[in-house]
């Protein structure tokens, strides 16, 4: 009898020899004291009989089911999360946002945590606060090292919001006794920006965030 072939409802097991005499008798070809096979009852429905093979076969089961993994790489990280509403102004106003804890898993699989700053210059669209929150959520199981991470989260940012200005510090808390702090800036040439406002330079490197 194969184990597909077993599966019923979920009924009390009696193992144990007195319970299976008081429970359910003998069932025929089957002496209690000689049990080839288990008697099964749920309530007060008649008992079942099944062979000694059906537990082993839901213990092979059991055993050949695959782990489960929920750990993710980097690719896995889903920007639609990310939601927009219309700009309410159309006048130059900057708006500044601080995720204080966001947590992913480093390249070794251990938990990273760090603080990301954001500074965001609207065109059109701003950001919905919530979505970034799911959107940061969803990095807790993310595989992904300090700097591929920043980098997707401002491509992310961009391609979404398409600000007139984006800037993002990753704060990253110490590892290994090191700790890391990441800044991208739109503003820059190199990130194809105009180098039009320009505060950045000149700006003394320190752990401090000004916002």
């Amino acid at each position: 009898m194969g184990c597909q072939d077993v599966m019923g409802p979920s009924p009390s097991v009696f193992l144990d020899k007195s319970d299976y005499q008081k429970n359910c008798g003998k069932v025929k070809g089957v002496g209690a004291d000689n049990k080839k096979s288990f008697v099964l009852r749920r309530g007060n429905n008649s008992g079942m009989e099944f062979p000694k093979t059906y537990f082993l076969c839901i213990i092979l089961l059991v055993m050949k089911a695959p782990a489960v993994d929920s750990k993710r790489l980097y690719d896995a990280i889903d920007k639609t999360i990310l939601k927009a509403l219309p700009n309410p102004s159309p006048e130059a106003y900057e708006i500044k946002i601080k995720v204080p804890e966001c947590t992913f898993l480093g390249v070794h699989e251990q938990p990273d945590f760090a603080s990301i700053y954001l500074t965001f210059y609207p065109k059109k669209k701003i950001i919905e606060l919530k979505s970034l929150k799911l959107y940061v959520y969803q990095l807790r199981d993310i595989v992904v090292s300090y700097e591929r991470l920043i980098n997707i989260i401002y491509d992310h940012l961009m391609e979404v919001y398409e600000p007139e200005r984006l800037r993002i510090v990753m704060i990253c808390n110490p590892r290994g006794g090191i700790s890391s702090r990441l800044t991208i800036d739109s503003d820059w040439k190199v990130r194809g920006g105009q180098e039009k406002f320009r505060d950045w330079i000149g700006n003394e490197d320190t752990w401090e965030v000004v916002m």
